[in-house]
């Protein structure tokens, strides 16, 4: 039973050696990141992949895969959400063939030769440190990395705010010069139209404000005079009527002449 545990505190080493030496390389990528977004779910992946302490191969693929996601500068696939709050799921299979072939080696000889200058200096202290408190290692084997890590993610956020404030200052500036120069774009054009004189005569017309009491009185006018037209109309309507009356009256007394005659 001693060898058996002996050889699986061994494993639980060596997984959470690689899970360092990876971890090393991912905080070297973080800084590609443009998407304040994308470091944000990057630090909380980051800290969900330390706590998966119970899944220790799978928490070293997906850290390899976001590593070289880290190198394109952009998340994609699983990382573009946030992880589970239970256990890690499986990665796809695309990503496991990735992770499979990928490994240390792919990166630069500057990053090998520095990793391997970090290994030599932290081997021994790691490991001593790891065997003395294996028993409690489910709560702090990785409170110092987290710590690291947690303030590298904020020194990221820093630079992407920096950043950002670099090309909202610039664009203001762009702003602020457009607009002096449509002012003085402005005041050229209303120069010219105050001296064409053409235009001014055009202008005037409407500028001049409306006579309302020429205008109420010439209201006043019309009125008396559709009165005036009222009354002729019914002095005509009455002498017609008159005039109609008598030759009627005219009408009935020839008939009545012309019947005696007649007969």
């Amino acid at each position: 039973m001693s060898k058996v545990k002996e050889h699986d505190e061994q494993e639980v080493l060596k997984l959470d050696e690689h899970f360092k030496r990876i971890l090393t390389y991912v905080r070297s990528y973080i800084s590609n990141l443009r998407s304040i977004e994308e470091a944000h779910l990057c630090r909380i992946w980051l800290n969900k992949l330390h706590s998966s302490i119970t899944q220790r191969n799978l928490r070293n693929e997906y850290l390899l895969e976001l590593s070289r996601q880290l190198k394109t500068g952009t998340l994609e696939g699983i990382f573009k959400i946030e992880p589970p709050n239970d256990l890690l799921p499986p990665l796809s299979s695309s990503c496991h063939a990735i992770c499979s072939n990928s490994s240390l080696s792919e990166l630069s000889d500057y990053d090998r030769n520095h990793q391997n200058c970090l290994m030599l200096n932290q081997r021994s202290n790691d490991r001593n440190h790891l065997q003395n408190k294996l028993k409690i290692h489910d709560s702090d084997s990785s409170s110092n990395e987290y710590v690291v890590h947690d303030s590298m993610i904020e020194g990221n956020h820093l630079q992407l705010c920096k950043y950002c404030m670099c090309v909202l200052t610039a664009t203001l500036n762009n702003l602020r010069i457009q607009n002096e120069r449509l002012k003085q774009e402005l005041m050229k054009c209303q120069e010219k139209m105050l001296d064409n004189e053409a235009f001014r005569k055009c202008i005037k017309p409407l500028t001049v404000p409306i006579q309302t009491p020429n205008l109420m009185w010439k209201v006043r006018m019309l009125k008396k005079t559709i009165t005036k037209l009222r009354k002729l109309n019914e002095t005509i309507k009455h002498v017609y009527e008159k005039k109609l009356q008598h030759i009627v009256k005219v009408l009935e007394t020839y008939k009545r002449i012309f019947s005696r005659n007649f007969y």
